[in-house]
């Protein structure tokens, strides 16, 4: 007798799916970061270190207030896409809260390729946003740290939103490294 898995293979593909990503964006989640982090600082060795940096949306609130969740949404959406097109395929970005991503870095040697890679990630997402309410002007700020093997990714992250503080309190739209 033959029985046709297909639909039953492509719904548990799909589940799978969805388990490890956001569903407004379809970038990954917070599991499927933590889990992703964990193998990335198990793997660093030598000089080479992850680069990590914590993206938080300037103002999404007040943005939401006034335009609508639909706007911000699109806000949302419009930064995942930016910040995935600003990073290498192997990179991982992440949405891990309301306005809060964070993106994993491979093999970063210093903090000058970290800084270089944070500001293309800021140069791209910090342009007008074409959102069902109209144009929306969009910045982010971002902490920018370097992580090795001896990190956990609790504490990677601890870091980078400290940072990720030091620009907003400097004024935002800016990157601080950590």
């Amino acid at each position: 007798q033959f029985v046709d898995q297909t639909e039953a293979r492509r719904l548990r593909a799909d589940l799978e799916f969805r388990a490890s990503r956001d569903a407004l964006t379809g970038v990954s989640n917070r599991a499927d970061l933590m889990a992703h982090l964990a193998l990335q600082l198990q793997a660093a060795r030598g000089t080479a270190r992850i680069g990590v940096l914590f993206v938080d949306i300037d103002n999404l609130k007040p943005m939401n207030d006034t335009l609508g969740h639909r706007a911000g949404d699109d806000v949302i959406t419009a930064v995942a896409e930016r910040l995935s097109g600003a990073v290498r395929r192997e990179d991982l970005v992440a949405r891990i809260g309301g306005d809060e991503f964070v993106v994993v870095l491979d093999h970063m040697f210093a903090p000058d390729q970290l800084r270089q890679i944070a500001d293309k990630c800021l140069d791209a997402v910090c342009r007008p946003v074409q959102s069902r309410a109209g144009d929306v002007d969009v910045t982010v700020s971002i902490g920018a740290v370097l992580a090795s093997s001896a990190d956990t990714p609790d504490h990677v992250l601890k870091r980078a939103d400290s940072a990720l503080y030091v620009a907003k309190e400097a004024g935002r739209n800016q990157v601080s490294l950590g």
